[in-house]
């Protein structure tokens, strides 16, 4: 595959990224090159929580490290690379830890997705002794050279920003977490992540345009369904913004340029648009609000002081997210 600059063009969200032709330098260790784990962009606000120091703004550029905990705000979005070959796209409201090891050559990568969604670039084979997996509470994901998408929410975060998907996850009440993994390009497996940590040997094979929903609770994972094509309609416009820029060194997607850029025109020019209202990067509540109209202020408050930030007579033209900001005591 072909290596070298990245260029994201489309709407995420609220916000047009663009990256283009960043380099890393590599240090040498008896003939080992360090992990060099950077971020390549960030849209908006994140930060990174790290043992030795605090918490940390994120930046481009910034070298991240084994063990941070990283969290991208609402309306932002953070593009990382690790060592030449290894792309991750995060999407907004998005919390994870990451697991940095080995050398470039060996390197041992691991997302430990606690909400959110990352979209994942692993441009060439690994080797024997190398390991690239993305986790959530009731799942794990091994992949060895391949694009997938990893999303975690509520069941009813589900529903209330893709009502379409009633059908498929309604009945599934009792479950507080559901992850959709995805394969956009070659093949990744699958296991079953227990409340105790623990993991099921069996594994599923998801390949290139299938999909397939794991519900999780305090007590119990499972599969909920059959694996399935990938319903490109609930991808989302973050997400499709993220394999439009990956498909520029990766022809082989599942899905055509074409098919992403309708699309992405789809999203962007809908009749209506949702007005999402967060809580502490939980969703509160949706409007869908006509084209050129205005959202309207929730009558109920989150907490006894606070505002959302978003200017109330402002017209929707695209997608909204609105994030409550507290300042009780």
């Amino acid at each position: 595959m072909k290596k070298g600059a990245k260029i994201i063009i489309g709407c995420s969200a609220v916000a047009l990224v663009a990256v283009i032709g960043i380099g890393i330098a590599f240090f040498l260790n008896r003939g080992e090159a360090y992990r060099v784990v950077s971020v390549l962009s960030v849209d908006g606000t994140a930060q990174v929580e790290r043992e030795t120091v605090g918490a940390l703004d994120v930046y481009e550029g910034m070298t991240l490290q084994n063990g941070d905990s990283v969290s991208v705000e609402g309306n932002s979005s953070m593009i990382m690379q690790m060592d030449e070959d290894k792309f991750a796209y995060v999407e907004q409201n998005t919390l994870f830890s990451l697991v940095a090891e080995g050398s470039a050559r060996n390197s041992k990568t691991r997302f430990e997705l606690e909400r959110g969604a990352i979209t994942s670039d692993v441009q060439n084979k690994l080797s024997s002794d190398s390991s690239y997996e993305l986790s959530t509470p009731n799942s794990v994901m091994a992949i060895r050279g391949t694009v997938v998408r990893v999303s975690s929410l509520t069941r009813d975060e589900w529903i209330t920003m893709f009502p379409e998907l009633e059908s498929v996850l309604g009945e599934y009440e009792e479950y507080d977490t559901i992850t959709r993994l995805s394969t956009f390009e070659g093949t990744m497996a699958v296991r079953l992540r227990y409340p105790d940590g623990t993991e099921d040997s069996e594994e599923k094979l998801i390949s290139s345009g299938k999909e397939i929903w794991v519900g999780g609770n305090g007590t119990d994972s499972r599969y909920l369904g059959d694996i399935t094509d990938i319903d490109i309609d609930t991808l989302g416009d973050e997400a499709i913004a993220a394999l439009l820029a990956i498909l520029g060194d990766n022809p082989e997607l599942c899905f055509t340029e074409s098919e992403l850029k309708n699309m992405q025109e789809k999203l962007q020019t809908e009749g209506s648009y949702p007005v999402y209202f967060f809580v502490d990067g939980v969703l509160f509540g949706t409007q869908f609000v006509e084209a050129g109209g205005c959202p309207e202020e929730p009558s109920l408050l989150p907490t006894p002081e606070g505002y959302w930030d978003v200017d109330f007579n402002k017209t929707v033209e695209e997608t909204v997210y609105v994030h409550w900001i507290s300042t009780s005591n």
